[in-house]
């Protein structure tokens, strides 16, 4: 008898080592939430991007990307004793790499609210290039919550976007070892699309981000985002199911207008859903 149970305890503690090798193998493979964050006191070069973009004109410029000790975008800490700290999350357009310093808009924020207030703002930009909003929250709540933010600028919407889209979810991801476009292995495909599902996650998000900043005294403060192309005709109703062909190269060339179509419809939803969020809880957008 004894002999039985030290078998079937030494098979039950097999199994679960079987089993947990499995769990993190998939979570290796398809989680795609990280601390994506810039690593603190860099000092980097950028160059204005893409071959589409430089046929257009002469934008072969160098930019600096410095970071503090905590890994916000210089310049960040101006005041010592300043009367508000404003952390700005997003994704590129809050990044601002390919713009001068003290042309990013969060930093401009802050120099225009001491112009306006006469107080001392200090604003710290944790924007990242393709963040989306759970990128954001992960930051948020491990890096920003515990420096006591007087307020918090969330930004996000097309990374949104593409990732539910391409995925369908914020969880998956297919790891792309031969470069840094993590859609690679997408490219070219064609991908159905359930609106309501891709809405109902991104609403779920954002009401996480701001019930965080709110469960700390924090204040959310909420940016809908614009889009560089537009349509003359976007319908007002999101339909429940749509078709996407996800773009072979979108750095090098312009996209299909039947993907910019649909692009344009969930980011108008998406839009519309940050302002009811705001709007329930009497934020400023």
């Amino acid at each position: 008898m004894k002999k039985i149970i030290i078998l079937a305890l030494v098979l039950s503690i097999a199994v679960g080592i079987i089993l947990m090798a499995v769990e993190f193998g998939s979570r290796d493979k398809e989680n795609n939430i990280e601390l994506r964050q810039h690593a603190p006191n860099i000092s980097k070069n950028a160059v204005t991007p893409f071959k589409r973009l430089l046929r257009e004109g002469d934008r072969l410029e160098e930019y600096v990307l410095r970071t503090d000790a905590n890994g916000f975008i210089l310049p960040s800490k101006i005041h010592d004793e300043p009367d508000i700290d404003i952390y700005f999350v997003g994704g590129s357009t809050t990044e601002c790499e390919t713009v001068k310093e003290i042309l990013r808009f969060p930093y401009l924020v802050g120099r225009l609210l001491e112009e306006k207030t006469g107080l001392k703002v200090n604003a710290f930009n944790a924007g990242v290039g393709g963040n989306n909003s759970q990128h954001s929250l992960n930051i948020l709540i491990h890096k920003i919550l515990p420096l006591q933010p007087d307020i918090v600028v969330y930004h996000h919407n097309i990374n949104d976007i593409v990732q539910l889209a391409y995925y369908g979810n914020y969880n998956a991801g297919v790891s792309n070892e031969e470069g840094d476009d993590k859609f690679s292995k997408l490219r070219g495909s064609t991908v159905r699309l359930d609106t309501k599902s891709i809405a109902l996650q991104y609403k779920n998000a954002l009401e996480g981000f701001v019930d965080a900043c709110l469960s700390k005294g924090a204040q959310p403060v909420l940016m809908t985002q614009i889009l560089r192309t537009s349509l003359d005709q976007t319908p007002n109703r999101l339909p429940e199911s749509l078709e996407l062909t996800i773009p072979q190269n979108p750095f090098d060339s312009v996209p299909e207008p039947a993907f910019l179509k649909v692009i344009h419809m969930i980011h108008k939803e998406f839009n519309s859903i940050i302002r009811d969020e705001a709007s329930e809880h009497d934020l400023l957008l």
